[in-house]
């Protein structure tokens, strides 16, 4: 489990010493100091719950213990399910150190195998295929789909390194790497064309005026529970009048909610709308992941962030020039588009 990170796959220093057979030092730390990390963060959460569930047991054993007086069975039912989890974990963590020390042994030994392959995108990410088998990799895989020839840990499959094979042009690799980021990023390839000439296509000024449904509907909701209250007043249905008062007010709230957080970001969106033009903005993007209570996804170029999905930061190919459409008012990107860099024999841009 290597964060590619900590090196990069396609290192020509890198290739260069698998291809003899060798690993580098900087491969052996990615490795095994990931593999150490994970594996701690996993036996730690599992030993967690086994706690957490030893404790409720041992709580409703103890509440039960006046209920189980001459009932061996019903004791013994209690006490067993913390035991059957506890064999659980200890299985997991067995499983677990039996895959660490088989990493560290190929590590140790220095065994390199390499197969030629492709890098695919499978919907949600990137996947690396060879014949028989999938390659595995931690994190975010930053290699152009196509094909290469590949590095990898025989018996465990973890991808070392990775070598791009010549045959498939630049304008091609760029297609389809487009096609890749239309899907994840939900636009379609006649808006790009439309966004070259500066304009927004008709079904991203959909896609921007479309929070506005939901002001929409919240308001004819809070409409009608108003005409229930008058409606049911005028009849002296007094207690419906109360239901549907408390519904309406309900839907206020909401409103009043939504209109507070993203009243600003909705009328840019519809002033967009109007518009009808897009900023471009050209260079370098990164993908960013910022964790917290949630986990949120970005692009950001030139200093300027814009929130995408995890299917939009996991297609994202870093290190190649982009170019990122964007309404200008609600600062929304509408779609991104790769430039074809000259790359070297080994996939890289060239400097």
């Amino acid at each position: 489990m290597i964060h590619s990170s900590q090196y990069n796959l396609t290192d020509p220093d890198v290739i260069a010493a698998n291809q003899r057979g060798e690993i580098m030092p900087v491969q052996r730390v990615g490795l095994g100091s990931d593999m150490h990390f994970k594996g701690l963060v996993a036996l730690a959460f599992a030993f967690l719950i086994v706690l957490v569930l030893c404790v409720l047991e041992a709580a409703a054993f103890i509440a039960q213990r006046p209920n189980l007086t001459g009932m061996p069975a019903d004791a013994l039912a209690i006490i067993a399910i913390p035991i059957l989890v506890a064999g659980a974990w200890g299985a997991f963590a067995t499983l677990f150190l039996a895959r660490f020390l088989l990493i560290r042994h190929e590590l140790s030994t220095g065994q390199v195998k390499q197969a030629e392959g492709q890098v695919v995108w499978k919907g949600q990410n990137y996947a690396v295929k060879i014949p028989g088998r999938r390659l595995k990799f931690s994190c975010k895989l930053n290699l152009l789909p196509g094909s290469y020839r590949f590095f990898y840990l025989p018996r465990t499959g973890w991808l070392l390194s990775a070598e791009r094979l010549t045959g498939v042009g630049e304008e091609q690799t760029m297609r389809d790497l487009l096609k890749i980021l239309a899907q994840a990023n939900h636009f379609s390839l006649t808006a790009v064309a439309v966004n070259r000439a500066g304009r927004l296509a008709d079904d991203q000024i959909w896609r921007l005026v479309r929070p506005m449904v939901d002001y929409m509907i919240v308001g004819l909701f809070t409409g009608c529970m108003a005409l229930g209250v008058l409606y049911s007043l005028s009849i002296g249905q007094r207690d419906w009048a109360i239901v549907s008062g408390g519904f309406g007010a309900l839907g206020l709230l909401l409103l009043g909610i939504r209109s507070a957080l993203l009243l600003k970001q909705d009328l840019g969106s519809m002033a967009d709308a109007r518009a009808r033009q897009v900023t471009v903005d050209t260079g370098d993007v990164k993908a960013i992941e910022i964790t917290g209570e949630a986990t949120s996804y970005y692009y950001q170029i030139n200093r300027q962030r814009f929130a995408v999905s995890h299917q939009g930061y996991n297609a994202l190919i870093a290190g190649i020039p982009y170019r990122l459409y964007y309404a200008p008012r609600s600062k929304k990107m509408v779609s991104i588009e790769p430039l074809a860099p000259l790359l070297d024999a080994t996939g890289r841009p060239k400097p």
